[in-house]
């Protein structure tokens, strides 16, 4: 999926003493199959990251990769040039292609970040396996590092693109949600990697944006306005349950088998 780079500091100008929350927003909006859900997607997270500064005393910098900055080299640009405290938020989300070698035995899939219709025959130097870029951005530093890819997990068969819309994202009132932010964007430390769909299984999109990230900005903003504190395992285990059950119910794909799709996540030190 591709999407123009913009380095963007928004909202406030970042004291270089203060945390920070890196956002790294990566997307395929170029593409015609899924680039408008892509851009659907991150623009919504986009508005999200600029609250998270309003609720706590994280600066926000904001970094886009879209359109003709959505290459491999522009993203590993923009991770080897982040200026990381050790309190820092690093959360980085990609919403494109992804694939997976007949071969490959790993759980965790490739992101092809480049234009599919020009660079397609370059895929073995245009792909960044998702275990490696995760671990790429864990070395800068960070307090606490959200590493999402919103992507396919199938051996190479590049468009799959849903046809049916995501839940519609939850508004959410005001109480405790200054609390619930800071407890999960401030008082938490450790790392945590999602892939959007398991090895062999597609990951679905269409104009409104991704089915994993309306059902994940779902749990999201339900644990902000609760009166309990907040916890990324909870919001993420509980979005992979739904994301799961939801897609057995839904029509076959391409293969005239179920369109069902389980997220992958893995946690690293968390507390």
């Amino acid at each position: 999926t591709h999407i123009c780079l913009d380095y963007l500091a928004t909202a406030k100008i970042a004291d270089p003493s203060e945390p920070t929350i890196h956002a790294i927003l990566v997307g395929d909006t170029d593409d015609r199959s899924i680039g408008k859900g892509a851009l659907a997607s991150l623009s919504d997270l986009k508005k999200e990251i600029e609250l998270i500064g309003d609720f706590t005393d994280l600066e926000v910098k904001t970094y886009e990769l879209f359109d003709d900055q959505f290459t491999k080299k522009e993203l590993q640009k923009t991770i080897e040039e982040l200026n990381v405290g050790s309190d820092d938020v690093i959360w980085f989300y990609y919403v494109g292609h992804g694939f997976r070698f007949e071969d490959e035995t790993g759980k965790w899939p490739r992101l092809f970040i480049a234009n599919i219709r020009r660079e397609r025959r370059k895929i073995n130097s245009v792909n960044y396996y998702l275990l490696n870029l995760f671990q790429d951005i864990k070395a800068k530093g960070a307090r606490l590092n959200l590493v999402f890819a919103e992507a396919c997990n199938r051996e190479i068969n590049i468009g799959a693109v849903n046809n049916y819309p995501p839940d519609g994202v939850l508004s959410v009132p005001s109480t405790s949600r200054h609390a619930n932010y800071n407890q999960l964007f401030v008082e938490t430390e450790g790392s945590v990697l999602v892939s959007t769909a398991s090895a062999g299984q597609y990951s679905w999109i269409n104009e409104d944006g991704g089915y994993f990230y309306s059902e994940f900005m779902n749990q999201y903003l339900a644990s902000l306005s609760q009166n309990q504190p907040s916890d990324w395992t909870k919001i993420l285990q509980t979005t992979r349950q739904n994301v799961l059950a939801v897609s057995k119910l839904r029509q076959l794909d391409f293969s005239n088998k179920p369109r069902v799709q389980e997220p992958e996540i893995q946690f690293f030190n968390f507390k």
